[in-house]
């Protein structure tokens, strides 16, 4: 489960990796929720409803307001990378981990925008770091473990 901020609710997302990694339709993700902050609220809707450009409209304005916010700025890397802009993507993955490195789903998401880019050393250096942050497993390492072997098993530029 990932850590809420102040026992904010979750919303449940659904989210599809799409690119060369494997998709991860299906696949639930807990993606927590602002009850005060209408634009990460309607970012978080338009991500779910996949309408990454409005998403995207919202989480700048949310991130603007407080762009120390590592659940806002992971979910605008999301949107970038989903309307094929890979580089800002990753610009606002490092974001995120600069501010909480143990943020599970910026590591899942950038693991799989890595892969996405066939840079299967990277992916791995992320999915290193969440088997350390979920010993047990956890959805995100399960998530990445998948796209990764898919990736091998494919390979590079498929």
């Amino acid at each position: 489960m990932i850590a809420l901020k102040g026992g904010i609710a979750a919303v449940i997302v659904t989210l599809a990796v799409v690119g060369n990694t494997a998709a991860m339709e299906g696949d639930m993700f807990l993606w927590p929720g602002r009850g005060g902050d209408g634009d990460y609220e309607n970012g978080i809707k338009a991500a779910r409803a996949g309408d990454w450009q409005l998403s995207l409209h919202y989480l700048q304005r949310s991130v603007g307001r407080d762009p120390q916010d590592a659940d806002a700025l992971t979910l605008l890397a999301l949107s970038h990378r989903k309307l094929g802009r890979v580089d800002r993507a990753m610009r606002f993955f490092d974001a995120a981990l600069a501010i909480e490195p143990d943020h599970r789903l910026a590591l899942f998401h950038a693991g799989s925008a890595y892969l996405a880019g066939g840079n299967l050393l990277k992916a791995r250096e992320h999915e290193t770091t969440l088997t350390v942050l979920c010993p047990k497993g956890c959805p995100e390492l399960g998530a990445l473990k998948r796209a990764i072997a898919d990736f091998k098993e494919r390979g590079p530029g498929s």
